[in-house]
């Protein structure tokens, strides 16, 4: 599942160190990054796709009974 690393950048130009900055966070796991901070049950775009994937196998593996 997605480790997350969130920290804040300058917000464009000019790039000062007390100018205006934004929040982001990257997945560690996929290496996607997404703008502002997100929540510890969150997953990134790729990681979404994992779960469904997973939850679809697993719905299949019960319909057929295994």
């Amino acid at each position: 599942m997605c480790r997350f690393i969130s920290f804040a950048v300058p917000d464009g130009p000019p790039y000062y160190a007390s100018g205006a900055m934004k929040a982001v966070t990257r997945c560690e796991e996929h290496d996607w990054m997404m703008n502002g901070p997100v929540g510890a049950d969150d997953l990134c775009p790729i990681g979404r796709v994992e779960k469904a994937v997973e939850d679809g196998l697993a719905k299949i593996a019960r319909a057929v009974g295994q």
